[in-house]
């Protein structure tokens, strides 16, 4: 009868203790924690600081990803770009536009934002200030090259209404401004042997009874090698009403 009781006794503690065991490792499975992923490291493409508002951007070379790249350039430049910007005296508005178009393997992009500033309300508008324009333009693919040979940017600011004078602030450098009738230009340096390159204008501005503004920023990609030549314009543009 001893014996009969002391097996009982031994099956039962093996029950539990295998039980145990299992309720353990169920939980460890809920419980396992997620690895996480690895960050993107910090990539500084060339940088020119002109001064007074005025930079430009680009980087070129062979990686793994493009697109990988290009979101940890900007990353890099979103944090430089706030620390450049400027305090809008009045009325602030935001103007953005964007076009792309496929190229070899990939895409060929243009895109700019723009903060502007307007001494009154919507409607009511006498001066419109350009305080700070970013543009951008990317060549995404691969194939028939990995760089460009060279991109260069055209940035344009027309003003419509009536009695309408324009005018621009001093530029640090890096591009040259001209004006035609109420649209002022400003085109940027030539770089050569990139994928990605923007830059930053600022201080343009336009007085009178105004109507609307306009925003144009237009890529010039150039691509050649002893087998291609090829040349693309391609614009993004946006207006405010």
């Amino acid at each position: 009868m001893k014996k009969v009781l002391v097996g009982i006794v031994l099956v039962a503690f093996m029950f539990v203790s295998l039980i145990g065991r299992q309720s353990v490792r169920a939980s460890d499975n809920v419980a396992t924690p997620t690895i996480p992923s690895k960050p993107v490291a910090k990539i500084v493409p060339n940088i020119v600081d002109y001064g007074n508002g005025f930079l430009s951007w680009s980087y070129g070379g062979n990686v793994v990803d493009k697109q990988s790249t290009k979101g940890a350039i900007d990353l890099f430049m979103d944090n430089y770009l706030k620390s450049r910007s400027i305090t809008a005296n009045g009325y602030r508005y935001t103007l953005s536009g964007s076009y792309y178009q496929p190229y070899g393997n990939g895409s060929l992009g243009s895109w700019f934002n723009s903060n502007l500033d307007f001494d009154l309300p919507r409607g009511f508008t006498t001066r419109i200030t350009v305080i700070q324009s970013t543009s951008y333009a990317l060549w995404s693919g691969t194939t028939p090259q990995y760089n460009a040979t060279t991109i260069q940017i055209t940035d344009s600011f027309t003003f419509y209404g009536l009695g309408i004078s324009v005018s621009v602030g001093t530029s640090g450098g890096g591009g040259s401004f001209s004006i035609v009738g109420n649209t002022v230009n400003y085109v940027g340096s030539v770089v050569s042997n990139v994928w990605y390159t923007g830059q930053m204008c600022s201080n343009v501005t336009g007085s009178g009874a105004l109507t609307s503004f306009a925003e144009q920023s237009t890529a010039h990609f150039f691509f050649q090698s002893s087998l291609i030549r090829d040349v693309f314009v391609i614009s993004s543009n946006s207006m405010w009403v």
